[in-house]
């Protein structure tokens, strides 16, 4: 190493004196740091992002796992000496040195090489980002990418139990040869963000049960097709369908040992499973299956894009799946209600009636109404409100006071959300 000179500037009127000077010479040119506070799926590839850009920068990285009050069950009840060795955490984990306040998006477009110069005066960056990288760089390589995150996803240390899991869902894999998988989300979208239902990117990992039945009854019978979901919605579907090809991934694993797994380990177990089926079924919002994807470089389908959207609404509509569960009702007309809006339906209002009137959940009447003042059909949004009663009227504002969001995700995620329509009613009243 060449110094060719050291600065010293003197701020304060005070003589100067060193009884000697140490240099120190940094281990690693930069440092970047993973920092998401949601889902696992969001965590892991916010971390395997900044593994990858590590290792083209010849950094180190590194990575937090807060347990904020507004992280999804699963991970605000875990602490991250359950999920990675001590080793691996003495050298990797910085969650007690971030603080969570305005951390900044990557926002870094160029070439690698540009890269560089990016994180100069910080000597690193923070890596909030959960989704593949190839927007950020004019020379992406994405089989180079594909292969990194395969690899540095098994060099993360994840502790026995979790490792345990993974190398089940890898034996599972190899009996079952090729087989198809299908993400289901329903359960924690309507009990975590039932508020934002309506909102795209919450509406988009919703998969209502009568979605997979279609999708099921239009893939091929012989098939070996394995349905993952956090809920009971896979164990619904099995009851539906009887065909002894269609599997519930929750079963797998008590089938092949009497070891019952935790919440995380299930998670981490499906995960990895679902990456080596050769293809994924997903609603086109869901990091998990994103994420599968990439580390097994498997095929990703999204059914948004398998069905004509007059098709599917016709098709759900005429779905007579019975079920009690009124979340599952939830999920069916939120579905049915978002795509509708988006193509301006004329079934739109006699829907969203029907769906209040099944689930007497408010918040249909409050976005529908928004949705007609968006598009300036103030006589029609009169009229639509004169034709509620005091009850639904009560219930449609619930959902449009910030206090009664329990939950600071939701606070959080969608506050200007829900006062944009409480912005719009002003115009009626």
């Amino acid at each position: 190493m060449n110094i060719r000179y050291i600065r010293i500037t003197q701020t304060a009127q005070w003589p100067l004196y060193f009884k000697y000077i140490n240099i120190y010479q940094r281990k690693f040119p930069y440092l970047i740091v993973a920092t998401r506070i949601d889902g696992f799926g969001s965590r892991i590839f916010a971390l395997l992002n900044a593994m990858y850009l590590a290792f083209k920068l010849k950094s180190k990285y590194g990575f937090t796992w807060n347990s904020f009050s507004n992280s999804p069950k699963t991970i605000g009840e875990l602490d991250e000496k359950y999920i990675f060795t001590q080793d691996y955490l003495k050298k990797y984990s910085y969650t007690d040195s971030v603080i969570h306040r305005s951390i900044p998006r990557f926002s870094f477009y160029g070439s690698f090489q540009e890269l560089e110069y990016y994180p100069t005066e910080r000597y690193g960056f923070y890596m909030p980002n959960n989704q593949p990288l190839n927007k950020h760089f004019i020379d992406f390589d994405d089989n180079e990418y594909r292969a990194c995150l395969n690899k540095s996803f098994y060099d993360i240390g994840f502790n026995d139990s979790i490792k345990n899991a993974i190398d089940i869902a890898k034996k599972i894999s190899d009996e079952f040869g090729e087989f198809e998988c299908i993400h289901i989300r329903n359960g924690d979208c309507i009990d975590e963000l039932i508020n934002s239902i309506l909102r795209s990117d919450i509406n988009g990992r919703i998969f209502p049960l009568e979605l997979a039945n279609i999708l099921l009854n239009k893939l091929s019978n012989n098939k070996t097709i394995v349905l993952f979901s956090a809920d009971n919605s896979a164990d619904l579907i099995c009851d539906i369908i009887k065909n002894k090809n269609i599997i519930n991934s929750a079963n797998l694993f008590t089938t092949k040992t009497t070891y019952k797994l935790n919440s995380i380990e299930h998670t981490a177990f499906d995960l990895v499973l679902m990456s080596k089926s050769s293809v994924i079924y997903s609603r086109k919002a869901t990091t998990y299956s994103l994420l599968a994807s990439y580390i097994g470089n498997t095929k990703l389908e999204y059914i948004d894009n398998l069905f004509d959207k007059n098709e599917i609404i016709s098709l759900i509509k005429t779905s007579n799946i019975d079920y009690n569960d009124n979340k599952f009702k939830i999920a069916k007309f939120a579905y049915l209600i978002y795509i509708m809006m988006q193509n301006n339906h004329p079934d739109l209002e006699i829907t969203v009636l029907d769906g209040y009137k099944q689930t007497g959940f408010g918040i249909f009447l409050a976005e529908y109404l928004n949705y007609l003042l968006k598009n300036s059909n103030t006589d029609k949004a009169n009229f639509f409100i004169k034709n509620l009663n005091s009850l639904d009227i009560d219930n449609m504002l619930n959902y449009l006071n910030p206090q009664n969001q329990n939950q600071a995700f939701i606070n959080f995620g969608g506050l200007e959300y829900i006062s944009d329509i409480a912005k719009n009613l002003n115009s009626l009243f």
